[in-house]
């Protein structure tokens, strides 16, 4: 039998993105970069490095000022930012059983005047993009699709859980919300039902 550790061997797949340099702007009609740029690669994080990253922007946020920083705050999430792009941006030119960090410390990305709130959130969204498209969780379903997910789920007499444990939570989101707005409506068509088989009380006035 396989162990875990001799089955999750190998690099991580990266994915390259360009870094904006000063001059460089978007060709509106096609959303590449005119001007000067420089390549770099985002990869996924591991659970170890995620919490990593929560660790360090608390800590940044607390060396801001704020005394219990929390997820949602302006400084921690700054901090989530600088640290998550710490850990994902690989020189593009490290091999790929090797890769070398593309920033060489928290301080670095904090220092360098071309990496403004606005390319450091663009390098971010990339990342997150990445980590999102590398999940092998559901990340969307056809009407078809959904409906198969549907009779899947309701199969056997304690339904079948396949089709939630393997999605994301915004698709087990979605198929909540859709299954409680089928039965919200389905609860509004009983309540009138019942309301226009209840026989009519007549009243007089005196």
């Amino acid at each position: 039998m396989a162990k875990f550790s001799s089955i999750i061997q190998g690099p991580r797949v990266r994915k390259t993105v360009e870094l904006p340099l000063p001059g460089a702007t978007v060709d509106r009609d096609t959303g590449a970069w005119v001007g000067p740029t420089i390549k770099l690669d985002v990869r996924a994080l591991r659970g170890d490095e995620h919490d990593t990253v929560l660790a360090e922007s608390r800590k940044y946020a607390i060396s801001k000022g704020l005394t219990d920083p929390k997820e949602g705050d302006d400084l921690f999430e700054r901090g989530r930012i600088i640290h998550t792009l710490l850990l994902a941006c690989v020189d593009v030119e490290s091999p790929v059983n090797d890769p070398a960090p593309f920033f060489a410390s928290a301080n670095e990305i904090l220092a360098a005047e071309v990496l403004t709130p606005e390319v450091l959130a663009y390098l971010y969204e990339h990342q997150q993009l990445w980590q999102d498209e590398v999940n092998p969780l559901l990340k969307s379903l056809s009407p078809v699709e959904f409906a198969n997910a549907v009779l899947s789920t309701a199969n056997g007499e304690n339904g079948d859980m396949s089709f939630f444990v393997s999605s994301r939570p915004g698709m087990q989101w979605s198929f909540m919300l859709s299954m409680a707005k089928l039965l919200a409506g389905s609860m509004t068509l009983a309540s009138r039902s019942f309301n226009t088989s209840e026989p009519s009380v007549a009243t007089k006035r005196a």
